[in-house]
């Protein structure tokens, strides 16, 4: 290797030299380290684009260079790791070294696409910069109305109900009779239905719809006949108090409301923790996560209420699968493990299940390979992959199968030792 040394040339001073070389010696201030034989600088990338889902992912591409570089992400849902990679001492590696670059971009909740761009800088100026152009998938669009029906007297009425959205939505009413407020809007929002008097001997209804994208919720409205008696609601109550799913489970609870003439039976269904599960106008309930929530119905006449608690629990996954491996050649390296092994995993249930994949990650969920398996696994039977698959310098690594198991995507893991 050779070092190119530059000192700002003085009067002749024999005693101001040796200082400033010593200086640049120990600091490596003004020295600049050059590869053997001016070997050029080189920088390059795997991949010129990367395209992501909506829902979000990791994926990888590789950077060759023989110098050091930096990488980083005009947007904040992108990260990338590691954003640099070098020597500590100097400019150069002694010939081309290659980087895996781990890029991950979260969930896109917008009905939009969205771009970004990675850069890769040498240390070295002149180099022409690399970029990695990143595409990532609008999310799917999401509308629902707090209530299927709304009910009015005979005189005439105003009532609200709830738009919850992630798009742009218009509301239009199918009588004239019957109008709303506003008539459109973006994400979250309310709307007010106006009815006029019903001057008829006979009930009449209308028809408001919500639009958004591809999706349409309707709210049926119902107005009393001039002079019909309105029979208000008294109480309400729910099939069940007490209810256990487990994650990914759905059961429809089922509201009674007294008196059984009441006129106006409209409901709305909440959950204090839309995190644990969630209840849809029909009263469906869909366990999310474990823990505790209270479903809640309430009658639009007279708010009268009844509750049902919900307890959410994990299924037990290390009763429904295990895994085994066989091990090969499995060795300690300064970053983590390296080796092989051929897996196996055990369906110890009664019913199939279908497995989908198969990976080795490491501590950050990072992998390398991704074996795509899509077949279904008999009750009480094992599948193995018969072939040896390698792994490189893994913290902390697992073998991990990714399955279903009635409907429900699952992953079991089983971590990997010397």
């Amino acid at each position: 290797m050779k070092y190119l040394l530059f000192i700002r040339k003085e009067k002749p001073d024999i005693i101001k030299g040796l200082v400033a070389l010593i200086v640049c010696g120990l600091l490596c201030m003004e020295c600049v380290r050059v590869p053997d034989n001016e070997t050029p600088v080189t920088l390059s990338v795997s991949k010129e684009s990367l395209s992501f889902a909506a829902s979000g992912a990791q994926q990888t591409f590789a950077v060759t260079s023989n110098a050091n570089c930096t990488v980083g992400c005009d947007a904040s849902w992108i990260t990338v790791s590691p954003s640099s990679f070098g020597l500590d001492n100097g400019l150069f590696f002694d010939s081309n070294e290659v980087l895996t670059i781990n890029v991950s971009a979260a969930s896109n909740t917008s009905t939009t696409p969205r771009t970004a761009t990675i850069v890769i800088n040498s240390s070295i100026p002149g180099v022409t910069e690399q970029t990695v152009s990143v595409t990532q998938a609008a999310a799917n669009t999401n509308l629902s109305v707090s209530t299927s029906s709304l009910n009015f007297v005979a005189s005439g009425e105003r009532k609200s109900l709830t738009i919850t959205s992630n798009a742009t939505w218009t509301v239009a009413s199918n009588q004239p009779w019957c109008t709303v407020q506003p008539t459109s809007g973006t994400g979250n929002g309310e709307i007010t239905v106006n009815v006029t008097e019903n001057a008829a001997g006979t009930p009449r209804t209308a028809t408001v719809t919500i639009t958004a994208g591809n999706q349409s919720r309707q709210v049926n409205i119902e107005q009393m006949a001039k002079g019909e008696i309105n029979v208000p609601v008294t109480s309400v109550a729910l099939n069940k108090s007490t209810l256990s799913l487990v994650t990914g489970a759905s059961e429809t609870l089922t509201a009674t409301i007294q008196p059984a003439n009441a006129a106006n039976k409209t409901v709305t269904w909440s959950s204090s923790n839309n995190a644990v599960a969630t209840v849809n106008n029909n009263g469906v309930v869909t366990a999310l996560s474990t823990g505790t929530t209270t479903i809640t119905v309430s009658t639009q006449d007279g708010n009268k209420t009844a509750a049902c608690v919900v307890s959410v629990a994990d299924l037990n996954i290390p009763d429904l699968v295990t895994i085994s491996i066989e091990k090969g050649s499995i060795v300690t390296t300064f970053a983590g493990l390296s080796g092989y092994i051929k897996p196996t995993l055990h369906n110890n249930s009664s019913k199939p299940i279908h497995i989908v994949r198969f990976r080795i990650l490491d501590r950050f969920n990072n992998y390398d390979t991704s074996i795509i398996i899509e077949t279904t696994l008999d009750a009480f039977s094992s599948y193995i992959i018969d072939e040896w698959i390698l792994f490189i310098d893994k913290d902390t690594p697992r073998a991990v199968f990714y399955f279903e198991f009635e409907g429900i995507e699952y992953r079991s893991s089983y971590f990997i030792t010397p």
